[in-house]
């Protein structure tokens, strides 16, 4: 196509030399790949040139056009306009030979001279074939979203917390502001008092809550999957990945919240690579070190004391003051005591509906749950009322309906009470040790983690806590 320019083009006027000058071959090589159109032509619309897309739209070949007036061959157009007004013109329709298309015309200027013009043609339908393809792209994208934001949803809101007007309104109003302010949230608060409820409560009342709602438990992901969990990886980055490569839950999130469950079980390196996405707001893929910038609202959440595992150097404490933006204490059930009926009432509604039928909680049932100190705070109470309406037979829950440990618990509970006058305090504090146990065991179970766990609560090593447990043959 250079070749043609030579033969054809730039033997005349100083004009057409200017263009030759400035279209050297490799940029008129460039316009030669582009799968539009492209023609140039003199001030007297000469064509010096055109390249092989335009010779397949008009299925004329080289040697009819380059050297001929443009009119002759494609008669209309908007040159003459664009060589008076010296401004681009974009998008102009045009129909010529039953043939529809769009025109880009650009004015060639140099030195503050019009010495042509450069005319790029886009056969209508294939501007439509990619519309369509655009516009289905969308479609796809817009469903897929859809589907994430479907999946990963929260739905909890401030108004479904049970409480939220007595025990937990400090609570509540807290974390209103923390939506409100689009921060960091660390919500502390023993197993079972609802943190992931309240998590998904400040995403839906924050300006994401159109967007995905991630939750992950770092404690519940095993360490060397952990890292991959949260960033995602490149295909091939390690034995046995994806070839595709994995999104991260960051990702998943973008735009949304994502809550980071138990927190302080993540590993202590892992901790430093958090820090560094919190604070460059960047995810690096595993294998790749290509930064992905991302939008997330982060909340996390520990049942474990935050500052003792920064005394022990289990937590960092530079991770803990980047999350701490807002810190939310969720005060445990024994401390609220009176959203316990309300709690009941609640559950003994949604077990109903599930079953059916009318339950209602007999008086001495009531009073034992009322009495009760609930070490597995709301959970544990959730499951109490789910085990009973399950059992009982009648259309009144008894206390032979209660599960076994809750009855001895409270009756053990109220008879020590009585019976501790006149008591050594060696022997009080040795059924108060005894007793203590059996709860924790009883809200926690027996296993090794169960275990690790009770003794971190009770700020026990773990040979201390088996040691007391084989004492009082638990």
């Amino acid at each position: 196509m250079v070749q043609l320019i030579t033969k054809y083009a730039f033997y005349e006027v100083n004009p057409l030399q200017a263009i030759t000058n400035y279209f050297d071959e490799r940029l008129l090589n460039l316009l030669e790949l582009m799968s539009e159109g492209v023609f140039i032509a003199d001030l007297n619309y000469k064509v010096v040139f055109v390249n092989r897309a335009y010779c397949k739209f008009t299925n004329l070949e080289p040697g009819f056009i380059v050297g001929k007036n443009i009119y002759s061959i494609r008669p209309g157009g908007y040159l003459p306009e664009l060589y008076k007004t010296k401004q681009p013109i974009y998008n102009v329709p045009r129909r010529v030979d039953d043939t529809d298309s769009y025109c880009d015309y650009l004015p060639i200027v140099i030195q503050d001279t019009l010495v042509g013009g450069l005319v790029i043609v886009k056969d209508a339908l294939r501007v439509k074939e990619l519309s369509t393809q655009l516009r289905e792209r969308d479609e796809k994208i817009s469903q897929l979203h859809s589907t994430v934001n479907e999946v990963y949803k929260a739905t909890v809101r401030f108004d479904d917390l049970i409480g939220s007007r007595t025990g937990l309104k400090s609570v509540a109003a807290l974390a209103r502001k923390a939506a409100r302010a689009d921060s960091y949230v660390l919500l502390l608060g023993e197993s079972g008092t609802g943190k992931e409820v309240v998590a998904q409560a400040i995403h839906n009342e924050s300006t994401r809550k159109n967007r995905p709602f991630v939750d992950i438990n770092c404690a519940a992901v095993p360490e060397n999957l952990l890292e991959s969990e949260l960033f995602g990886y490149v295909g091939g980055a390690f034995t046995g990945a994806n070839k595709h490569g994995k999104n991260g839950l960051f990702e998943i999130a973008e735009g949304g919240t994502l809550f980071l469950d138990e927190i302080a079980e993540m590993p202590i390196n892992l901790q430093a690579k958090l820090l560094r996405v919190l604070q460059e707001r960047k995810i690096w893929r595993i294998g790749s070190e290509k930064p992905i910038p991302v939008d997330v609202m982060v909340i996390a959440a520990t049942n474990q004391d935050i500052s003792q595992c920064i005394q022990q150097n289990k937590f960092r404490e530079d991770l803990y003051y980047r999350l701490a933006v807002f810190v939310i204490d969720l005060p445990p059930l024994r401390e609220r005591k009176e959203d316990i009926e309300l709690l009941i009432k609640n559950f003994l509604d949604a077990q109903q509906k599930k079953r059916g039928r009318y339950i209602a909680l007999g008086l001495d049932a009531a009073k034992v749950l009322m009495k009760y100190d609930w070490p597995g705070n709301v959970r544990e109470l959730k499951n109490t009322i789910e085990y009973a309406c399950g059992v009982v037979e009648g259309p009144e829950i008894g206390l032979q309906d209660l599960p076994q440990n809750i009855i001895k618990k409270s009756i053990a509970h109220f008879e020590f009470r009585k019976e501790s006058f006149g008591l050594s305090l060696d022997k009080i504090v040795t059924d108060v040790e005894k007793q203590v146990l059996q709860e924790y065991l009883a809200a926690y179970g027996d296993d090794g983690a169960a275990k690790k766990k009770i003794a971190e609560q009770l700020n026990l090593s773990i040979a201390t806590l088996y040691n007391k447990i084989k004492k009082y043959n638990l």
